[in-house]
């Protein structure tokens, strides 16, 4: 529960940038809101965390206020429609929205956790993603697969994107390193990280291969009054109705 309002900032900080040669959008915005206070309190206070086993995420979640997850949605539809970046056609509907923490120690991580990963191979699919706690955090990266030198894994490219992964695994001792994914490796290229910030948003695509940039143990806790907590909010497009 929110115990304050939700306000955009009329005059946010922001750009546009493309990401390595498939120049994958992505959308950067500082000072989103113009008080970040009650949505850290409903963190705090009521947000009820868990861990978050279905889509494999290191961590624990915790649903999103629905004032606050539609005040974010709204802006994301309105900066791309002025951008006339929204798809003909389409209506854009908020799919989910938690609050983040990544609580899970290296030893804990499973195979897939180890490695940058995708969202969805929807080309609709958009993720947003903003940091809520003040602190020295790592932020987010993007990367390359270097066997097939994906940058996106679209639907077209999934299968071969899992066969070339499994095959390199398999010269390695058949998983990838215990850590969290910290940079570039023979695997992946790392291909531009973005700082953490407070009160940052990203905007970009499901299908993009990317990773949080963790550092244990100072990014590790389940406490969200200290921990590197942002909330993920996701939205996809469905042929508009008549």
């Amino acid at each position: 529960m929110l115990d304050g309002d939700v306000r955009i900032n009329p005059a946010p900080s922001g750009h546009a940038l493309t990401v390595g040669s498939e120049k994958t959008p992505v959308y950067v915005v500082d000072d989103l809101l113009v008080d970040l206070a009650p949505t850290i309190r409903a963190a705090c206070t009521s947000a009820k965390f868990r861990p978050e086993d279905r889509t494999k995420y290191p961590g624990v979640r915790a649903e999103l206020p629905t004032v606050y997850a539609q005040t974010i949605f709204s802006f994301v539809v309105k900066m791309l429609d002025d951008l006339d970046k929204l798809p003909a056609g389409l209506k854009p509907t908020l799919k989910a929205g938690y609050f983040s923490l990544v609580s899970r120690t290296v030893e804990q991580l499973s195979p897939l956790q180890c490695m940058p990963h995708f969202d969805s191979n929807n080309p609709h699919y958009l993720a947003a993603m903003h940091y809520l706690n003040p602190g020295d955090f790592g932020g987010t990266s993007f990367y390359r697969h270097r066997p097939t030198g994906y940058e996106n894994i679209t639907a077209s490219r999934r299968d071969n994107f899992i066969q070339s992964a499994h095959k390199h695994l398999a010269t390695i001792g058949g998983r990838p390193p215990q850590r969290y994914v910290d940079g570039s490796d023979e695997h992946f290229e790392l291909l531009k990280a973005l700082p953490y910030r407070q009160n940052r948003l990203l905007v970009y695509p499901g299908t993009p291969l990317h990773s949080g940039n963790i550092d244990p143990p100072r990014d590790i806790s389940d406490d969200p009054k200290t921990g590197r907590r942002n909330e993920r909010s996701t939205a996809g497009a469905a042929k508009a109705r008549d």
